[in-house]
């Protein structure tokens, strides 16, 4: 099959680097693997895919010089970082200020949408399927899979073909094997956006330093600036800069991920919280959306409601170091039900 993956990829977040990392999957399962760029590709993004992967900017950007790619595809993703005019024909044909490009949906053999920022913008599927007789659902995490059931205003898209699908992540970049240490290492990694990093994450530093004192020390890869300067009064707590190091090589170092976000942030399925898994971390996070999905709470780790609930979890780790090495190791062998290859295939499965 020629299979081709849609998104804008002029950044380099989680939504990208999944992109990439099912071009590369499908690769290796014999398939022609196409990434579809909207606009430009990000730098960071082109390196990640293998050389194998066909690569086509401009589809529907400045002259759309790509654009007849899209009707050489078997069967085309859409992984959504603009779900709101992705999921609407007017899009695709060109009746916004996104682009004046027309795209012949019924040309388009077949047209599967990955929901990974929000699952509403799917009602308006129905534009799309009026011309494209072949639209299938993907959703990030089992909550909004179960919203489409459940909700009355996914009652005209409910019958479409849907499958919940994790991020692949792939096992032979991030190790759990970790560099020796004195200290109890702990962490995250994420883009830098001041949503991915609570306010009240400091007021959990101080409070678990005060009790462990020297046993601890923090370490973070991408910060955002607003929460740098409290970092930076903190003697055990180091601030890396995205990208100065891999991931892999990060989470090496690191033995508990605490990915402390916004309360009010609904993660659907966080790439940096499975490759935390992967790692062999015991995650501790909050209590909503996708993490459920990712967290065995008591298991892998901990799902937290307040920050009581986190430095409570965070002391029963950092206390017991055969519960937080038995929390490891569930987390790596949680891990391989998300790798690369086993995402891909039930992809393949899904659109053959």
């Amino acid at each position: 099959m020629r299979i081709g993956i849609y998104s804008k990829v002029g950044s380099s977040g989680g939504s990208e680097f999944r992109c990439a990392e099912m071009c590369n999957a499908i690769l290796n399962e014999g398939h022609e693997s196409f990434l579809l760029c909207e606009n430009d590709l990000n730098d960071k993004i082109r390196a990640y895919c293998n050389p194998k992967v066909t690569i086509y900017e401009d589809v529907l950007g400045k002259t759309g010089k790509n654009l007849p790619r899209l009707y050489e595809m078997d069967s085309i993703l859409i992984i959504n970082s603009d779900s709101q005019t992705f999921s609407r024909d007017d899009y695709w044909e060109g009746r916004t200020d996104k682009h004046n490009h027309h795209v012949d949906l019924t040309k388009i053999k077949q047209f599967t949408i990955l929901y990974n920022y929000v699952i509403g913008p799917a009602t308006k599927l129905t534009t799309i399927r009026a011309k494209c007789p072949d639209v299938r659902i993907i959703t990030a995490n089992r909550m909004w899979f179960n919203d489409i059931t459940n909700q009355i205003k996914f009652e005209n898209i409910r019958h479409y073909p849907r499958l919940h699908l994790e991020s692949p992540i792939n096992p032979n970049l991030i190790t759990d094997k970790k560099t020796p240490s004195d200290k109890i290492r702990i962490g995250r990694h994420s883009k830098a956006h001041g949503c991915k990093f609570n306010e009240e994450y400091i007021n959990l530093i101080i409070r678990i330093n005060e009790k462990f004192q020297d046993k601890v020390v923090w370490d973070f890869l991408g910060v955002p600036s607003s929460r740098s300067n409290g970092l930076d009064n903190i003697p055990n707590a180091t601030t890396r800069q995205e990208f100065s190091i891999t991931v892999g090589e990060y989470l090496q170092n690191i033995d508990i991920f605490v990915f402390f976000v916004d309360w009010s942030r609904d993660e659907p399925w966080s790439r940096s919280i499975a490759e935390g898994i992967m790692s062999g971390c015991p995650v501790i996070a909050n209590n909503r959306a996708g993490n459920k999905d990712q967290i065995i709470h008591g298991n892998t780790g901990y799902l937290c409601n307040t920050i009581n609930d986190f430095f409570r979890y965070l002391c029963i780790l950092i206390e017991n170091h055969e519960l937080r090495a038995q929390m490891g190791r569930n987390s790596r062998i949680f891990s391989m039900q998300f790798t690369s290859d086993k995402i891909i295939r039930k992809f393949l499965d899904f659109i053959a």
